[in-house]
């Protein structure tokens, strides 16, 4: 039998006479033609990306964005050959030609998740996507009365635990001197909340 070429992947195949005469589709598989069926993996993919995105300003170019489905956090999905790839992983392995390490992100220095322009990702470890997140200022964590839904100040607390360190009262009572409870009164005094307040 003649050997012709998946028109998916390109993969050797064997067709008979008939099936290459009547000019059939010659796919390896039925997940390859399922796949090609509306177009090859590249044309399926750069018909999700938008060019034209926002300016950023640390990369100096615009982003490539994805305006595919996007879950909440804002990460895309590309599904083939009944695998399922974060797009800007398979942007940056496709770009560069490698896979990514186990245990290795794919960060983006523009930080817009829907982003897979190559040259706004790069590789890195948790930590090094945590520290990128905390130089942009991204990371910063809010303390004691700067948390919204706060009941406490920063004064309170310093008198909460001036007035438990007398022995005097005990944490129910200073509970509902300051409008809390006994538990929040027992973080307090023991260090577990509210630590940056000396």
């Amino acid at each position: 039998m003649p050997i012709v070429s998946c028109a998916g992947c390109g993969k050797p195949i064997e067709r008979n006479r008939h099936q290459i005469t009547r000019n059939a589709h010659n796919y390896c598989s039925h997940s390859c033609s399922q796949l090609n069926r509306n177009g090859s993996i590249k044309e399926r993919f750069w018909k999700n990306v938008n060019k034209n995105g926002p300016y950023c300003k640390q990369c100096g170019s615009r982003c490539w964005v994805w305006t595919g489905h996007v879950n909440e956090d804002g990460y895309a999905r590309f599904y083939f050959n009944n695998i399922s790839m974060l797009v800007h992983r398979l942007a940056w392995s496709a770009y560069y030609k490698q896979d990514i390490p186990d245990g290795i992100l794919v960060c983006h220095t523009c930080d817009n998740p829907a982003c897979v322009r190559p040259g706004h990702l790069f590789l890195g470890t948790h930590a090094d996507n945590n520290a990128d997140r905390d130089a942009k200022g991204r990371g910063i964590v809010l303390k004691g009365e700067e948390i919204g839904s706060s009941r406490l100040t920063d004064v309170e607390v310093k008198q909460i635990r001036e007035l438990y360190a007398t022995g005097k009262y005990k944490q129910g009572e200073l509970g509902a001197m300051f409008g809390v409870s006994q538990s929040a009164v027992w973080r307090v005094v023991r260090n577990i909340h509210w630590k940056h307040v000396k």
